[in-house]
């Protein structure tokens, strides 16, 4: 019937409402997590990201 939203219907919203977007964000939470970029591979970078400054400042 046209206008009548059935239990399937309902479970499936709440399925695509909530369960897809908790499902995506502990993934994303665990990818943050497992990114290697703290300690000493962050002051790698930041050291790297300055020498690229620098020499982008001297080009000019």
């Amino acid at each position: 019937m046209i206008g009548t939203i059935t239990p399937e219907i309902q479970l499936g919203l709440r399925v695509l409402m909530f369960v897809y977007p908790a499902v995506a964000l502990v993934i994303a939470i665990l990818a943050i997590y497992k990114y290697p970029l703290h300690g000493t591979r962050l002051l790698e970078v930041k050291a790297k990201l300055q020498e690229i400054h620098e020499e982008k400042k001297a080009r000019i």
